[in-house]
């Protein structure tokens, strides 16, 4: 199996509505799991996030986040901010 791993930065706050049922939120991490035997291709997991009123802008900002795959290499792992 592949364990999508994102960890939010404290100026975001998960809605846990949004997961889809294949991830878990444990406080500011999100794992989302691809089960063995799932064909090769393009995977998307979509969910949402919102920025709290602690969040600081500029030079240190904390409105990020980072995807980690426990297997292979994430090449293609985005997250977008709109």
């Amino acid at each position: 199996q592949v364990i999508l791993t994102d960890t939010l930065s404290s100026g975001l706050t998960v809605v846990p509505a949004s997961l889809p049922s294949q991830c878990i939120q444990t406080l500011q991490v999100i794992k989302c799991t691809l089960p063995i035997g799932t064909p090769t291709g393009t995977h998307t997991f979509v969910y949402q996030a919102v920025v709290n009123s602690n969040a600081q802008s500029g030079s240190a900002p904390n409105v990020k986040n980072k995807v980690v795959t426990n297997v292979g290499s994430c090449l293609s792992c985005e997250t977008l901010h709109p």
